[in-house]
């Protein structure tokens, strides 16, 4: 004999009462303890094959590569720099662009100005304040100097570092990997040191004020990252887009680059590692445009770059007038969604006990 109706409404509320339990409990359960997501796209751009290739007239050799946003800055191999606008660029996917790239004589060993490293083909320029920030090729502990080309007049000025702060040592291929920060900052990045249970890497990063030939340099902060393998051994390039850091290496490397995510004050797992997208034979310097939010990967001793998708990787910022935009409270759920998934289950159960009442 079939139960009583009201019988199988008990049944079937209790069933969804529970099921709805179920959910709020996973909804709750703390991140650490569901599926690791897969990493974030910003963390992994140059593993996509969605890029846009870039052809610089008037540039033979690219022993650099920087960009302000919207000029790209190329050192050729007699140091003078190419500029390029970036502006009418086609970036669609699998896109060929040519741009036309004004030489610009720069003023090495012009009235007591530093003269052209020798070792120039394994340094790398990056771009604040006016200023193209190149290193000299000595590579020794405390006694790294760095250098402005302002790029108004093209001279070339060498800036005190702080004693106490000094440039982190690199090592081979390109060992000056220098770079720079959305705030304005600059960094250099250090050779991999050994700790317990692998190794570590600096990057060392400094606050600036003034502009071109006029900056001042003073200390920021260290951040810390962190490796079980020692991989960073033919360095190829370094940037960042101010939440993560990209390092690459020679392309038989396997992986080839690596990203971390930059904490303060502790030292950072690696975020992805994997085989960056291969448009040239050997891709060469790396760096970011803070205002478009993609990477650009130059051709070593090529004319060209190119350019990845666009993402822009900044946090979401906690906005009291916008719930949707909480910060994360240490769950994966939205606390919206949890609080209507807890008043479900709360009318459901009264609705059990109505019933149950009815029944008795």
């Amino acid at each position: 004999m079939a139960p009583p109706r009201s019988s199988r409404r008990l049944t079937v509320s209790l069933r969804v009462t529970a099921a709805t339990a179920l959910v709020v409990a996973v909804a709750l359960t703390p991140v650490s303890a569901q599926a690791a997501d897969p990493p974030p796209l910003a963390a992994r751009l140059l593993a996509e094959s969605d890029v846009s290739l870039v052809v610089v007239d008037n540039l033979t050799t690219m022993w650099g590569l920087a960009t302000d946003g919207t000029v790209a800055y190329m050192v050729n191999q007699d140091g003078n720099v190419v500029a390029a606008p970036l502006a009418g660029i086609d970036l669609t996917a699998g896109s060929t662009n040519t741009v036309s790239g004004s030489v610009n004589t720069v003023g090495w060993g012009v009235g007591g100005s530093p003269s052209v490293p020798p070792l120039l083909r394994q340094l790398s320029i990056s771009f604040s304040h006016g200023c193209l920030f190149i290193t000299d090729d000595a590579n020794v502990a405390g006694a790294v100097r760095l250098y402005c080309i302002d790029v108004t007049d093209w001279s070339v000025t060498e800036l005190a570092v702080p004693v106490s702060s000094p440039m982190p040592v690199g090592v081979n291929y390109t060992f000056s990997n220098l770079l720079d920060f959305p705030d304005g900052r600059i960094g250099k990045v250090s050779a991999y040191e050994p700790v317990t249970g692998g190794y570590e890497s600096t990057l060392r990063t400094y606050s600036l004020t003034g502009t071109g030939k006029n900056v001042a340099v003073s200390f920021s902060e260290d951040y810390t990252t962190f490796d079980t393998d020692n991989w960073a051994t033919d360095e190829h390039g370094v940037a960042t887009d101010g939440t993560y850091l990209y390092r690459i290496q020679y392309k038989t490397f396997d992986p080839n680059f690596k990203s971390w995510k930059l904490v303060s004050g502790s030292s950072a797992p690696i975020e992805f590692a994997g085989n960056y997208t291969e448009p040239f034979d050997n891709p060469h310097f790396l760096a970011h445009n803070h205002l478009a939010n993609y990477y650009l990967v130059g051709d070593y001793a090529g004319n060209s770059f190119y350019i990845t998708q666009a993402v822009n990787p900044a946090p979401v910022v906690a906005d009291v007038a916008n719930p949707s935009t909480l910060a994360d409270s240490g769950t994966d759920a939205d606390p919206w969604v949890i609080g209507a998934m807890l008043l479900l289950t709360a009318g459901l159960v009264l609705t059990v006990r109505r019933r149950r009442a009815a029944l008795i």
